[in-house]
């Protein structure tokens, strides 16, 4: 239990691990979690939200460091549809 006093970081870790055994997140990383809240922030409300939600003080931390890049590529469905084999 926290008594509102920092923890140590080895303290941490083992109660990080022990919540999550048994969940479908077991084995994940603090650091995974702050990823996937950035990207989702910044996809739903924009980078200054997620910026401001992982309390950076530059953006390019929260952009560089943490969101997951956007790959933006073009619609191939028209090439890729020849392999649809159950029409005709």
């Amino acid at each position: 239990m926290s008594t509102l006093t920092p923890r140590i970081p080895g303290n941490f870790r083992t109660q990080w691990h022990a919540a999550l055994k048994g969940t479908a997140f077991e084995g994940r990383l603090p650091r995974e979690f702050r990823s996937t809240v950035a990207t989702l922030l910044r996809d739903e409300a924009g980078i200054e939200a997620a910026q401001h939600q992982l309390n950076h003080a530059h953006m390019s931390t929260t952009e560089d460091k943490y969101a997951v890049p956007v790959t933006v590529l073009p619609d191939q469905t028209v090439i890729l549809e020849q392999f649809d084999v159950l029409s005709d």
